[in-house]
């Protein structure tokens, strides 16, 4: 003899977590972007976050790895202009400080 479940109760009450993405699908898409081998895609993994952090709260270690992954960027561009290591150095250090 099988059971069939029923539906619960519409009276039940249900916790939801608040995010600063909209679904699964773009939180996922945001951290394929993040850890990109395109430097385009790691740009606008991190405007992403950044409007994430202009709505809500983000997770800091969402928040660390953008961060991150702006100086990577960062380095990336002004090692190209010959640049100063000092700006550079700050960008990393103020991340990993938090």
């Amino acid at each position: 003899m099988s059971r069939q479940l029923k539906p619960r109760n519409s009276t039940a009450v249900f916790i939801s977590a608040s995010y600063p993405w909209v679904n699964t699908l773009e939180w996922e898409t945001v951290y394929d972007w993040l850890y990109s081998d395109e430097v385009e895609l790691r740009k606008r993994a991190v405007g992403r976050v950044a409007a994430w952090r202009a709505r809500v709260s983000v997770p800091l270690c969402i928040e660390l790895t953008a961060d991150l992954v702006e100086s990577g960027i960062w380095e990336l561009q002004q090692y190209v202009k010959g640049a100063t290591e000092q700006p550079l150095t700050l960008m990393y250090s103020m991340a990993l400080t938090r």
